[in-house]
């Protein structure tokens, strides 16, 4: 970053403060960490900013967890409201508009994928998820990887996705919990 892009940052923090702007960054700690030389702070505090792009598979990793929800809220819908209301009771899940909503990722420890996922959802790759996307304060990969295996094991998609209380609970059981 260079004098005058400091200067600019600076000036801009100060005025955030004495304006008192709700942003998705602290200026205080921005300011600080520009005018003291220490900006490796900003990707540490704010993982997102990280210069490195979300290769291919992380990509594709989160594009497979969003279609496999999309095939588990096809099968949740074929279901009775009794056997819904069921799952929604054991697995806590969040069901907006008769889709099961991803958990979320780790917006700190697993920050590309939580990126990726928002992406998707302001592109409306995934139009039946909803915005925001939850920040689950906890590891949920290896969940997911567990949970796309069983998938692709039951042949879920060759199903037409019809799936019985069961399955769907042998699956939704290996997913992360919602923060």
């Amino acid at each position: 970053m260079g004098a005058q892009d400091k200067i600019n940052t600076i000036l801009l923090c100060e005025i955030a403060v004495k304006l008192g702007i709700d942003t998705s960054f602290d200026p205080k700690i921005v300011n600080y960490a520009v005018s003291s030389g220490n900006e490796w702070v900003l990707e540490h505090k704010y993982p997102s900013l990280a210069s490195r792009s979300p290769s291919q598979a992380e990509r594709d990793f989160v594009a497979s967890i969003f279609s496999m929800y999309r095939g588990l809220s096809v099968a949740f819908s074929n279901l009775s409201i009794a056997e819904q209301t069921e799952l929604i009771a054991a697995h806590k899940l969040r069901v907006e508009d008769g889709t099961i909503q991803i958990p979320g990722f780790d917006r700190n420890n697993e920050s590309n994928y939580f990126s990726i996922a928002n992406v998707f959802l302001e592109i409306e790759q995934f139009p039946e998820q909803k915005m925001p996307l939850t920040d689950t304060h906890s590891h949920t990969k290896k969940f997911y990887e567990k949970m796309l295996q069983k998938f692709q094991e039951m042949r879920v998609a060759q199903k037409d996705f019809n799936l019985t209380v069961y399955e769907l609970n042998t699956l939704l059981m290996r997913a992360p919990s919602y923060s």
